[in-house]
């Protein structure tokens, strides 16, 4: 029921069959991926001297460490269901920290206390 509320709400909702052949966004540039665990933790310094050269996509459990970094986060993914995710990954200091252009893709049955978090 979570996520037949969300798909007929007023959240904006990616649908790739209707702009995949239109949108040329990342053409010619890199995509990094970043999860949390040990290897973060590594190449943090690596990643925030590199990080105009990327566009960067990461999972919600390694957002905090990033903005905490000053690592510009360009896409936070979360399938996670979970209310309290609304005030650990995603909490109000963490979010604070956003660029205004940070997106989230977020499945349709996250929690709606983490979608509220985003413009």
């Amino acid at each position: 029921n979570r996520g037949t509320k969300v798909l007929s709400s007023s959240y904006r909702v990616l649908q790739m069959n209707k702009i995949k052949d239109k949108v040329d966004l990342l053409k010619d540039t890199p995509v990094l991926f970043i999860a949390a665990g040990p290897s973060l933790d590594d190449n943090l310094e690596w990643v925030k001297l590199n990080q105009n050269k990327f566009f960067i996509v990461c999972i919600g459990r390694a957002l905090k460490k990033l903005v905490d970094n000053e690592i510009r986060v360009d896409v936070v993914a979360t399938l996670d269901e979970q209310e309290f995710l609304a005030d650990t990954q995603f909490d109000d200091e963490t979010m604070s920290k956003l660029g205004k252009n940070t997106l989230l893709f977020a499945g349709s049955i996250t929690n709606e206390n983490v979608l509220n978090k985003f413009d």
